[in-house]
């Protein structure tokens, strides 16, 4: 702490971390999963994915095996520690359930005997994803709206051009933008790209575009009257702009349970 006299240390729980919900831009973790089994990592990483702002980055080390190391001694103490070597490809199954994407994954060879423990390292860095929100959770429609995307029935989705910069802090989405869709409680399912955007009058939705949206429109007047009830709090008028977006699904994310 003399070194970094300007920093404030906050001592807390990897399984409760004591921070708000989108409140850090990162997260790094070097060997500190190696005592946690299966359950915990699960919390852990729904810890981080919790309190990580969209596009934050989490850093992971860890030792890769299936062994547990046991010490009763270390630097001459008596301990009583259980180290676990993880499989990189389960931490990274693990992290991808919380809704983490992969962005690196490396494993090296361990440095000469008098600098490490002889084990082989694994070094992870992941990424929190921005949330695809599709009408609003614990609701019916959101309900319908994911499963006809996990059907492959729903490939666009629309939004109003004042929900987005520069009248809000929502970035507006561009092709090859990736998010992770929300379920029914918020819980992450799936990874989507963007795959077009188109900044339209609401007055010149085509009709196919209406029908991709999944969700039985069979004409232009039956998908404007639709989004009018959803967003009932304004005016929408013909020559309201609206956020035209179609996107692919790219990856399902397997449950917790």
């Amino acid at each position: 702490m003399r070194l970094f006299s300007t920093l404030d240390v906050i001592v807390g729980d990897m399984l409760d971390l004591p921070h708000d919900d989108r409140s850090l831009v990162g997260a790094v973790a070097f060997y500190s999963i190696i005592h946690f089994d299966d359950e915990q990592l699960r919390r852990a990483f729904a810890e981080m994915a919790r309190v990580l702002r969209p596009g934050g980055l989490v850093g992971l080390a860890f030792h890769v095996g299936n062994e547990v190391v046991h010490r009763d001694e270390w630097w001459g103490k008596p301990v009583k520690l259980d180290a676990r070597f993880l499989p990189t490809e389960h931490v990274t199954a693990l992290l991808d359930s919380a809704g983490l994407r992969i962005e690196s994954s490396v494993e090296r060879d361990p440095y000469a005997p008098e600098v490490e423990y002889q084990s082989r390292r694994a070094y992870i860095v992941a990424r929190k994803l921005p949330p695809f929100e599709l009408g609003y959770a614990r609701t019916d429609l959101r309900r319908e709206l994911v499963e006809a995307v996990l059907r492959g029935d729903k490939t666009a989705t629309a939004g109003l051009a004042t929900d987005h910069v520069p009248h809000t802090d929502e970035p507006v989405p561009m092709p090859g933008d990736c998010w992770l869709m929300l379920g029914y409680d918020d819980e992450p399912l799936a990874v989507v790209e963007t795959t077009e955007v188109r900044l339209v009058p609401a007055g010149e939705i085509d009709l196919q575009f209406a029908r991709d949206e999944g969700e039985g429109f069979e004409t232009v007047a039956e998908w404007r009257a639709a989004h009018e009830r959803f967003w009932s709090d304004q005016e929408i008028t013909d020559e309201t702009l609206i956020v035209a977006e179609r996107f692919r699904l790219v990856q399902r994310i397997a449950s917790n349970s």
